[in-house]
């Protein structure tokens, strides 16, 4: 009995599985366009704008300030549980 529920189950499930992906690949096709669109004219917007790529300049910035002070971060705090054989644990 039990062995019939599960391969029940097994087949609903496959049934779904189907299901939503059908509807995600029908969905796509029918958003994908607009979308793009979307996506197109907010980069455009966004490399005209002097206040972001002013944002973007300082995020640049402290990501190399950031590069610079992690690079002996495990020399000066080898005990650190960030730390492991003298290397920084990614994240």
């Amino acid at each position: 009995m039990a062995k019939s529920v599960k391969e029940f189950e097994n087949r609903i499930l496959k049934q779904i599985n189907l299901t939503e992906g059908f509807l995600t690949k029908l969905l796509a096709k029918i958003y994908k366009p607009r979308v793009d669109r979307v996506l197109k004219k907010m980069i455009k917007s966004m490399t005209d704008d002097p206040e972001i790529q002013a944002h973007l300049a300082s995020m640049q910035q402290l990501r190399k300030d950031l590069a610079k002070s992690d690079k002996n971060y495990c020399k000066k705090r080898p005990q650190s549980p960030l730390c492991k054989d003298g290397k920084r644990l990614k994240f």
